[in-house]
């Protein structure tokens, strides 16, 4: 069996990308891999189906883990539309509102008597400006939030296809374990044909041996040739006779 049955490193390959951008997957993934070490060409010649059994568990581990992975980024992307779209609307809601402060602002300098009157409450010109600065700091950060949930709605979808493909990544991973395991059945039942021959022979050659030179196959030798030459004395009488 050769020692390269899998690579210590398989799950690293099987969860791909989602290794990199995942710190406490990476950090799970790398205490794995500290325990392959343990895994030394010799000792896999040694049992190979135990090394196996271990990459298939470890495989599944990381199954595991990416599956739980995939939950988590479809909760964030949902948290991150969610704060998307309110961050949208309350932009949108405080571009109209400033729009129409403005507006009245600019009425009111046209000569319009103080206080103004905007959405029912009266407003004076500091009180006006106060509010024009705070929709629009507001507004900004609205924007920029909204900017930061997409950018990180990108990470999201960058991160899930990672780890889709590496839930791929280990389910072949998975299948080429299995295709081994039954490559070493068949190899162990292949020995044990050959061992079975060969104590057949082993036997033969004992029964052989144990019989000796003088064993049953010469005597059953020399009692034909004392056979076959009395015969023939018989037969020379009998055409004596004649």
């Amino acid at each position: 069996m050769n020692a390269k049955l899998i690579a210590p490193l398989a799950m690293c390959a099987a969860l791909g990308g989602a290794y990199l951008l995942d710190d406490p997957l990476r950090a799970g993934v790398d205490s794995v891999v500290e325990g392959f070490t343990q895994w030394t060409p010799e000792r896999i010649a040694g049992d190979p189906r135990a090394y196996l059994n271990a990459c298939e568990e470890q495989t599944r581990s990381a199954l595991e883990e990416l599956e739980a992975h995939a939950i988590f980024l479809r909760q964030r992307r949902a948290h991150l539309e969610t704060e998307r779209q309110e961050a949208v609307r309350k932009t949108a809601l405080g571009e109209t509102a400033l729009s129409e402060l403005i507006a009245l602002y600019r009425e009111v300098e046209k000569g319009a008597a103080w206080p103004a009157v905007w959405r029912a409450q009266p407003l004076d010109a500091g009180a006006l400006e106060a509010q024009v600065l705070a929709l629009d700091r507001e507004i900004q950060l609205n924007e920029s939030l909204a900017e930061r949930c997409e950018d990180g709605l990108v990470l999201v979808e960058q991160r899930d296809l990672s780890v889709s493909e590496s839930k791929a990544e280990a389910l072949v991973t998975l299948a080429e374990i299995g295709v081994q395991l039954e490559m070493l059945a068949i190899e162990e039942l292949t020995a044990l044909a050959a061992l079975a021959e060969l104590q057949l022979k082993v036997q033969s050659a004992a029964q052989v041996a144990s019989a000796g030179p003088g064993g049953p196959l010469v005597d059953d030798l020399l009692t034909q040739a004392r056979g076959d030459v009395r015969m023939a004395e018989f037969n020379a009488v009998l055409a004596g006779e004649d």
